[in-house]
């Protein structure tokens, strides 16, 4: 038993594998050992598991496989029978353990209470899992229940990831640590062997204090692409933005201006504007409130050739409400999106072909908050990567559409395939859980996941009407950071939809212009002017914005451009 917990140790993660065919059974293994984790917890949560444990240990017998989620002693004797190195139950059910302990198997059963520790100790066990992690205290749980129990090692399972793992392995009494963030159901069922490998491998490097590297065969240049037939292609959900007017509350409005907007709209809106050949994956209702949102998208230059329309009878469009401030009311939004035509959005009505045709691909938090999309972006994010395309990622955390926790898993879980992020301090920080300076922030992301390009923005709202505006990258190609002096005094029409403005510019700048400063330079003004326009879409030509750029550089205060 000494032997086996040292193993453990030394492996430090466990790999926590549902599988539904057990003829995966062994090329998962395979993917494991290529990737440096020779070891898996296959969970008796499907009917295949004794079957798979079988074939696993039959082609590769020193491989540290044991059986999770186990619930009965006749499960125990059946994963024991079949290969079993080790037993483990997510609770701790005395028959169970006395079962296992009886017959001589390695049992490690979950515990999160003093009381049941005391039960382990009292029969004799000495290593125990504590689950569901995250959810039971964390970190801090397990050090206030080592106070007492100095003579228990655990191993921890549940809500475990890239962005805490070394945490939780940097305290001593913790053996190693159970994880199902390199084996995700969609990955297993698409037997996506080779991101399971890659993702061991940064696991791997992020237990050894290693850099952590970009998918040597998905590495695209950040600068100086080739041409193709489209320059970005964003994916996300059209909506339609019903604002207050008048600065009104929306609960006493009788009626709304309504404009056509989301973020990724947006995004391929502005770009379209300043030249580039833009198009948007969404889905949309097939009736006249669809068809009002494809003229807005049309007229804004966005090609509708990546277009797909709902038939059902449920079809709808997704509303927001928006709410202005008047300080020191903050400005306000009401969502009324649930069950609209995007969540029907499948791979099947994305064309093969874009996925070669598109120099950058992006999407946002947003996007990937949407549960009946959610799966179906994060295959394209890596099928577009695989198409040899930039895959662009902006955070966008929204609190009204998941949790910090959920969002921490699935965001996570995309960055090691993201070439360009833009994440803001304070994401970074609550939700991402990063600590040190912006700098050091930043420069985190390339280490730990091989982002290659890092945007954060800074607004300083001094009321509704006046905003201060600035922005910072991060180029790891150079190991080097950009900015620029902050816009400030910024009028401030409608704030909504001047994030995506700066998405926007920045992606012209690093496409057209090629220098990292021009990213920052393009970005910033397409904020500014964005501000500076009512709606969602930024409906700024190149024109305005070198314009805007030229006065700034020279110092220009003249009242009107004549």
């Amino acid at each position: 038993m000494d032997t086996l917990f040292k193993a453990l140790s030394a492996i430090k993660i466990i790999p926590v594998v549902k599988l539904e065919r057990a003829e995966d059974a062994v090329a998962l293994a395979t993917a494991l050992i290529e990737g440096g984790i020779p070891a898996a917890e296959i969970t008796f949560r499907t009917a295949c598991a004794a079957e798979a444990i079988a074939a696993i240990t039959a082609v590769y017998p020193q491989m540290l496989v044991g059986a999770g989620t186990v619930l009965t002693p006749a499960q125990a004797d059946a994963a024991v029978a079949a290969g079993a190195k080790f037993i483990v139950s997510p609770g701790f059910n005395p028959n169970t353990v006395r079962h296992c302990i009886n017959k001589g198997y390695t049992i490690i059963p979950g515990c999160t209470t003093a009381g049941e520790v005391e039960c382990a100790i009292e029969l004799g066990l000495t290593t125990l899992k504590f689950f569901p992690a995250e959810q039971s205290g964390g970190l801090a749980k397990i050090k206030a229940l080592s106070a007492p129990f100095g003579q228990i090692t655990w191993m921890p399972t549940g809500g475990i990831g890239l962005e805490n793992l070394k945490s939780y392995l940097s305290f001593p009494k913790i053996i190693a640590c159970g994880g199902s963030f390199m084996v995700k159901d969609e990955d297993i069922q698409g037997r996506r062997w080779d991101k399971i490998t890659e993702l061991c491998k940064q696991t791997i490097r992020l237990i050894n204090g290693q850099p952590q590297q970009a998918q040597a065969a998905f590495s695209v240049p950040l600068f100086n692409q080739q041409k193709k037939p489209y320059d970005i292609v964003t994916m996300g959900e059209v909506l339609l933005r019903l604002s207050a007017p008048d600065s009104k509350r929306i609960s006493e409005c009788g009626s709304f201006r309504c404009d056509v907007g989301g973020s990724e709209l947006n995004i391929a809106a502005g770009a379209a504007q300043l030249g580039l050949n833009s198009a948007l994956i969404t889905r949309l209702p097939y009736n006249d409130i669809g068809r009002m949102a494809l003229y807005a998208l049309k007229s804004a230059g966005v090609s509708d050739k990546l277009l797909s329309f709902d038939n059902s009878k449920s079809a709808r469009l997704g509303l927001y409400f928006f709410e202005s401030g008047v300080s020191p009311k903050k400005p306000k939004v009401v969502y009324d999106r649930a069950n609209s035509s995007i969540s029907s959005l499948t791979l099947s009505d994305i064309p093969e072909t874009v996925y070669s045709q598109t120099r950058v691909f992006h999407t946002s938090g947003i996007t990937l908050a949407l549960d009946g999309v959610r799966n179906t972006a994060i295959e394209a994010i890596r099928r577009f990567k695989q198409g040899g395309a930039l895959i662009s990622l902006d955070v966008n955390y929204r609190a009204a559409l998941w949790d910090e926790a959920t969002a921490r898993e699935v965001i996570t879980g995309v960055l090691p395939l993201i070439d360009i992020l833009f994440v803001s301090e304070e994401t970074s920080r609550r939700m991402l859980g990063k600590t040190g300076t912006l700098e050091e922030i930043m420069r985190s992301y390339h280490t730990q996941y091989g982002t290659q390009l890092v945007a954060t923005t800074a607004r300083r709202v001094i009321s509704p009407a006046e905003h201060s505006w600035s922005s910072k990258i991060y180029v790891a190609a150079t190991d080097s950071f950009y900015t620029e002096a902050a816009y400030e005094h910024i009028s401030v029409i409608d704030r909504i939809g001047s994030g995506d403005a700066y998405v926007a510019g920045a992606l012209y700048g690093l496409l057209e212009k090629g220098k990292p400063q021009d990213i920052v330079s393009f970005g910033n003004a397409m904020t500014v002017l964005k501000c500076t326009i009512n709606g969602d879409l930024p409906l700024i030509s190149i024109d305005d914005v070198n314009i805007l750029i030229a006065q700034r550089e020279n110092g220009d205060v003249s009242e009107m451009n004549r």
